[in-house]
């Protein structure tokens, strides 16, 4: 869909000073500066408070139309022309219909050197068709050094707004890069400063489902859970999920029996849609109308003995069980009537094989 993007009139004139203080109102002492030892830091031009030993008591400013509720940068250089390490303090006040913001900035002389600089910025909300923005000397000594002031700039900061949602499951916690963004849970709208780098993250299974991709008027942004996206529009982003491979609650058991029985294997399974489909296998074969969650063998036969599992599916999803063995005992008892005294079993204690009389064994010649 096309974006509207209103682009503010917002203009600050003269922000370097090359037309001396055109557009600028000042008091005190402030001065325009040129020549060496001053250095400017854009053009030929800066101000200088205090220049000169003179009293720190310059102000200067400016009036900016601004449109109420948009968010502004306003950006300076500052800094000291110093022959000493005494602090130069800059107060920085911004009011519209009412205050907006305001700071103090302090500035010195480093390692030694006599003209040093900072970038300095600060951010404020507009509450009506104009601000007016002042600079205030604050500083307390001035002797052998001037506070200095260039390149005055004022950006609109655009807002934009990012939607994310998630299908067909709601309620999906997404995590949020930068930190102080936290995490939400869809659906959900959070809005950022324009060109603002943004990572989010989505879980890669979240209450049987299975994250898919990321969407946006539906074509796939990513396939990948964790995204980074640079904001520089409004966007709606969609994490699409699916169901899940079911699960298994229950495995089913290996059955040990006997040539004759019933041999019974169960299993227990679960989905977000409860759509279950069994197919269970013999010894990797499919075993043909066997399609239910228990697969009966009414009377076991030696050629039954093998390894049983079963395919579990739901939608386009698949679970294959553990291996189980069916296995037929051989109950033959070695050397039941202990002909053969206590061979083929494994005693202790106190016991022996007697076939003499007192004893009377019931089968062959010999009991224990």
């Amino acid at each position: 869909d096309p974006v509207t993007l209103t682009i503010s009139t917002t203009t600050l004139a003269n922000g370097s000073f090359e037309s001396g203080l055109d557009g600028w109102q000042s008091t005190g002492a402030v001065s325009i500066q040129s020549s060496a030892p001053y250095e400017p830091t854009d053009g030929d031009q800066l101000v200088a408070f205090n220049n000169a030993n003179q009293t720190p008591d310059g102000t200067l400013s400016q009036t900016i139309p601004t449109v109420p509720g948009e968010t502004y940068l306003l950006g300076f250089n500052a800094g000291v022309l110093a022959y000493n390490d005494s602090v130069q303090r800059l107060e920085l006040v911004v009011n519209g219909q009412g205050p907006l913001a305001s700071s103090t900035f302090t500035f010195a002389r480093s390692a030694g050197q006599n003209v040093f600089w900072a970038s300095r910025s600060l951010q404020f909300t507009a509450d009506g068709p104009t601000a007016t923005i002042t600079f205030i000397d604050r500083s307390v000594v001035s002797r052998n050094l001037d506070l200095t002031l260039d390149y005055v700039t004022i950006t609109p900061l655009v807002t934009r707004e990012l939607v994310v949602g998630s299908t067909p499951v709601a309620g999906v916690p997404i995590t949020f890069s930068p930190s102080d963004v936290g995490s939400a849970v869809t659906p959900f709208a959070r809005s950022f400063l324009d060109s603002t780098d943004v990572e989010l993250s989505a879980p890669v299974s979240f209450q049987g489902y299975q994250f898919v991709e990321w969407a946006e008027a539906g074509s796939t942004v990513s396939t990948d859970a964790s995204i980074f996206l640079t904001i520089k529009s409004d966007r709606e982003l969609t994490a699409v999920y699916q169901p899940g491979p079911p699960t298994i609650v229950s495995q089913p058991q290996s059955v040990v029996t006997r040539e004759g029985l019933e041999a019974v294997f169960t299993v227990a399974a679960e989905s977000v849609d409860n759509a279950l489909s069994y197919q269970w296998r013999f010894n990797g074969e499919v075993l043909e109308g066997e399609n239910s969650a228990s697969l009966t063998i009414a009377v076991v036969a030696p050629e039954d003995e093998g390894e049983y599992d079963v395919l579990i599916t739901s939608g386009e999803q698949t679970t294959v069980s553990e291996t189980v063995l069916l296995r037929i005992a051989d109950t033959t008892i070695v050397n039941g009537g202990f002909e053969s005294g206590l061979d083929g079993w494994t005693a202790s204690g106190n016991l022996s094989v007697e076939g003499d009389s007192p004893y009377l064994p019931i089968e062959e010649g010999f009991l224990l």
